[in-house]
């Protein structure tokens, strides 16, 4: 009987490109031609399962913690109290974890020596 896969077997990056791209197209639909809502719904739900799944994924520097993701989290609690309709909803939500996702991919790592010193 096999084990659980490791998490070696899951690349966290294409996860994250994986989750970035559903959510991209079901927004995309969404404007090109709001009555595909079959379409819509399950590139939408399969990308935030995407997502939910990048944040469970052990981090190559470590474990992430809500350094990362409470940023993000705010981000949209905001987004969602100031928007007035839903419209501005479905552009802001997928354009701000394109942006979070980019920035976490992309962001520049930390020189060696720069962190917190410990004594001994």
């Amino acid at each position: 009987m096999a084990g659980p896969p490791s998490a070696e077997l899951v690349s966290r990056p294409l996860v994250g490109v994986l989750a970035l791209l559903c959510v991209a197209i079901a927004g995309g639909v969404w404007i090109v031609d709001p009555e595909r809502t079959a379409v819509i719904g399950a590139f939408g739900r399969v990308g935030l399962v995407l997502v939910a799944l990048w944040f469970a994924l052990p981090a190559a520097r470590g474990p992430m913690g809500w350094r990362i993701a409470a940023p993000l989290v705010v981000g949209f609690a905001i987004v969602i109290g100031l928007a007035k309709n839903s419209r501005v909803l479905v552009i802001l939500i997928p354009l701000l974890l394109a942006i979070g996702l980019l920035a976490t991919l992309f962001r520049p790592k930390p020189r060696p020596g720069s962190g917190p010193r410990r004594r001994t």
